[in-house]
């Protein structure tokens, strides 16, 4: 993922889970803000796996998982986007993963079907 597309602020991520709307299901949750880019409409991401989901390992291989799935979809321009995993997402694989952010976007209306 490009680094304009990467949300890396400490600031940036409290500032959206202080203004942002949550959207949740059983292995992710979801908080979206509008963005303050005026220079360029471009939607940003972050990722969010804490210690309780497993070790290192665990949350890494997590984070690559969702890196890797937000590419497919074609997410409308100009919000900040931060993806919070729960610890039952250590147990899935890509597709459930890829299937769980489906749900959470298109209930953000943020995707399309």
């Amino acid at each position: 993922m490009q680094k304009n597309f990467r949300l890396t602020k400490s600031s940036d991520f409290a500032d959206i889970r202080k203004h942002g709307k949550a959207w949740s299901n059983e292995d992710l949750t979801l908080i979206v803000k509008s963005s303050n880019l005026d220079m360029q409409p471009i939607s940003r991401f972050g990722f969010i796996v804490s210690k309780k989901v497993g070790n290192a390992v665990v949350r890494n291989r997590c984070k690559r998982h969702m890196r890797e799935s937000i590419k497919q979809f074609a997410i409308r321009k100009g919000y900040d986007l931060v993806f919070i995993a729960r610890p039952s997402i250590a147990n899935k694989n890509h597709e459930e993963i890829i299937n769980s952010m489906h749900k959470l976007l298109y209930s953000a209306k943020l995707v399309k079907c």
